[in-house]
C-alpha cells in the first residue's frame, strides 16, 4: 500500500492515510470467500479496503456467461432473501446478470427411451445417438453464441461428452469412427483406457518382464508386431516356445523377428531413460507413422506422447524403472476413478471433446452432452 501511495503519503506512518496514485495499485478480492476463515479470510480487512479506501473506484463482476436467465433470476431472488451483509461477518449478495438473452443457448433436451436389454445395449444405443446428434449439429442443426453474444454455426470443438464413468469409451469411440465424427480424449483416466495405451503397456510390460506371457501375447498381437493368432498357432505347434530370451528361429519372420526385437528393447532398457525407452519403442516400431492408416492419426499422437509425458514425469519423481511407469500406469486403469493429468490438445484441431466430470471442473461449452443419466442399479431394463 506504501509502494502505491502518491507523492503527499510519504511522510505519513499509517497505511489507512495512504492515498494510492492512480494507476499503481489493481486489487482483486471476493468476499464471498470469507468462509475461508481458516485460512486467514479477513471480511473485516476487505470491508475496510473496497468498502472505504477504494470505494470511488471499485469495479463488480457480475455478468454470467454459463447460465440461462432463468437461473440467475432464481439464483438472486433466494440469495438476497438469506445473503444479508453485516459489518465485519458477511458480505452483501451482488445481483448478477445475463449480458444478453442466452436462451436460446440453454435449452435441456432429454432423448431416449425404455428399452428391453441390458446396460450393454443401452451404452451401445446412446453412443450412436450422441454421435448423430454431433454429426447433425455441425451440419446445420445447431448454432450458438460467442461471447460477444453473436450467433455462428457450431463446431465439433463447440461439443463436449461428459461421462459419469469410463465404462461407455469404446461404445463412444466406435459410433464417433463409425459417423467419421473428429473427437479426442481430453481426460487422461481416459486416455489410458483406449486401445493405443493397452497396447503401448502390453509391449512395455512385455519387454519389462519377458515371463509375462499373456503381456508377451498381447505385445505380439499388437499393431507393433501384427502377429495373428494363426501365427501363434503355428509357433507353438513347429516347437517354438513363447519366451524372447532364448534364440529360436522356428519359423523364419513374424514371430522370430519380434521375439529378436523385443529382447534388444529388454537387453537396452538398463542403459536408457524410461522416456527413451518408450520413445524409441514407438520410433522403431513406427507406431507414430502408423496412426497414418487410422482416421485420427493426431489423436494417436497425443496418446504416445502422453505415455512418453507420465514416463517423464514419473522419473523426475524419483522413480525411473519401466516397471514403475506400468504398474503405475496400469493401477489407474483399474481404480478407474482418478482423473490423471490431461494431455494436451492441439490448439487447431476441430474434435468433440471427450472428459469426464471431474475433468470438465470450472470449464464452459457451447453445448454439453452428459452420458449415463440412464444407468440403474439391479433393473435389467435400461433407458438410453
Amino acid at each position: 500500500w506504501f509502494l502505491a501511495g502518491d507523492d503527499a503519503s510519504s511522510t505519513v506512518n499509517d497505511w489507512r492515510q495512504v492515498v494510492p496514485e492512480p494507476g499503481k495499485l489493481f486489487i482483486v478480492g471476493d468476499p464471498k470467500q470469507s468462509i475461508y476463515r481458516f485460512r486467514r479470510a479477513d471480511i473485516g480487512l476487505y470491508t475496510e479496503i473496497y468498502g472505504n479506501a477504494l470505494a470511488e473506484t471499485r469495479a463488480q463482476l457480475r455478468e454470467n456467461f454459463r447460465s440461462v436467465p432463468a437461473v440467475i433470476d432464481w439464483v438472486n431472488y433466494q440469495f438476497e432473501q438469506e445473503m444479508i451483509g453485516q459489518a465485519g461477518v458477511q458480505a452483501p449478495y451482488v445481483p448478477l446478470h445475463v449480458p444478453f438473452d442466452n436462451l436460446a443457448m440453454g435449452h435441456v433436451h432429454f432423448v431416449g427411451e425404455q428399452i428391453e436389454g441390458g446396460a450393454a445395449a443401452a451404452r451401445e444405443l446412446e453412443a450412436a445417438a450422441i454421435a448423430r446428434f454431433a454429426q447433425n449439429a455441425v451440419a446445420g442443426e445447431r448454432a450458438v453464441r460467442d461471447r460477444d453474444g453473436n450467433w455462428q454455426p457450431a463446431r465439433y470443438q463447440d461439443i463436449c461428452v461428459l461421462l459419469r464413468t469410463r465404462t461407455n469409451v469404446r461404445d463412444l469411440e466406435d459410433a464417433f469412427d463409425h459417423l467419421s465424427v473428429p473427437y479426442r480424449m481430453e481426460s487422461g483416466s481416459l486416455v489410458l483406457d483406449t486401445q493405443e495405451v493397452r497396447d503401448l503397456l502390453s509391449c512395455l510390460r512385455a519387454i519389462d518382464d519377458p515371463s509375462d506371457q499373456v503381456a508377451l501375447v498381447a505385445a505380439l498381437r499388437s499393431p507393433a508386431y501384427a502377429c495373428s493368432d494363426l501365427d501363434l498357432l503355428d509357433w507353438v505347434e513347429a516347437g517354438g516356445k513363447l519366451d524372447i530370451l532364448v534364440t529360436q528361429e522356428v519359423i523364419p519372420g513374424g514371430i522370430a523377428v519380434a521375439f529378436r526385437s523385443l529382447k534388444g528393447f529388454h537387453d537396452a532398457r538398463v542403459d536408457r531413460s524410461v522416456a527413451a525407452t518408450v520413445e524409441e519403442f514407438i520410433r522403431d516400431r513406427m507406431l507414430a507413422v502408423g496412426a497414418f492408416a487410422g482416421r485420427r492419426p493426431r489423436e494417436t499422437w497425443r496418446r504416445l506422447r502422453y505415455v512418453v509425458a507420465q514416463a517423464r514425469s514419473l522419473a523426475a519423481a524419483g522413480r525411473p524403472t519401466l516397471r514403475s511407469l506400468v504398474d503405475w500406469l496400469e493401477s489407474l486403469q483399474r481404480a478407474r476413478i482418478r482423473d490423471v493429468e490431461s494431455p494436451l490438445p492441439e490448439s487447431d484441431e476441430d474434435a468433440v471433446r471427450v472428459m469426464t466430470i471431474h475433468g470438465a471442473k470450472g470449464l464452459e461449452f457451447p453445448i454439453t452432452v452428459l452420458t449415463g443419466l440412464g444407468a440403474s442399479k439391479g433393473d435389467r431394463k435400461s433407458v438410453v
